[in-house]
């Protein structure tokens, strides 16, 4: 995704977290660290790239003075909804859940559609939204997510009692990486994210 240029008084480091930005000079991905400034090759040539696994300051390389208040400053924009169809940025299949989807896995998904995380169950009832907001996970502080990932989790951390089958969902915010485990079965009953209020299936978000 290209971002723009960036003019040589606009680099900035993650200082606090010691990570430089990145930037592609030709078909190469630097560090800006590594070269001077004053290159007259690079000067007016580096781009700026997001890049999911390696952000460490935030969406389109934040310096660490910004990066500080960016989680709330991100949410105002934040989408009310994420609707059947729209991109996501993972998924996981889950097989053996109790009857009637033991017949085939189920496959969940995750996305961070404008900075907000949401996770897809497609067991939820007829009628009911199938994409659920992860800012209703208890003690979620509502940081702007940029990556998102989805695995089977360890079932001794989910809240729920009996819990056989979990997902971890992993996101990436402006301050850190937070994880949270999610039961979604135990062995006679399905366990559907909640439609509305606390999704109480969830553990409080902690940090990885």
């Amino acid at each position: 995704m290209f971002l723009g240029r960036v003019s040589p008084d606009r680099i900035a480091h993650c200082g606090e977290l010691g990570n430089p930005i990145l930037a592609l000079e030709g078909n190469q991905l630097i560090s800006l660290r590594s070269r001077s400034t004053s290159d007259p090759r690079t000067t007016g040539r580096l781009l700026m790239w997001a890049v999911a696994t390696t952000v460490a300051c935030g969406a389109v390389g934040l310096s660490g003075s910004t990066a500080a208040g960016a989680d709330t400053a991100m949410t105002k924009t934040a989408p009310t909804g994420q609707q059947d169809g729209n991109p996501w940025l993972d998924s996981d299949d889950v097989s053996g859940l109790p009857a009637p989807f033991d017949a085939n896995p189920v496959v969940f998904y995750v996305t961070a559609n404008g900075g907000v995380p949401w996770v897809y169950d497609p067991r939820e009832p007829s009628g009911q939204p199938r994409w659920q907001n992860l800012r209703r996970v208890p003690g979620s502080q509502g940081g702007y997510v940029v990556n998102i990932s989805v695995a089977q989790g360890d079932n001794s951390l989910s809240p729920v009692v009996g819990t056989t089958h979990s997902l971890k969902i992993t996101a990436r915010t402006v301050s850190g990486l937070f994880s949270t485990t999610c039961g979604i079965a135990t062995a006679a009953t399905n366990t559907e994210f909640p439609t509305v209020g606390p999704l109480t299936n969830c553990t409080e978000p902690f940090p990885t």
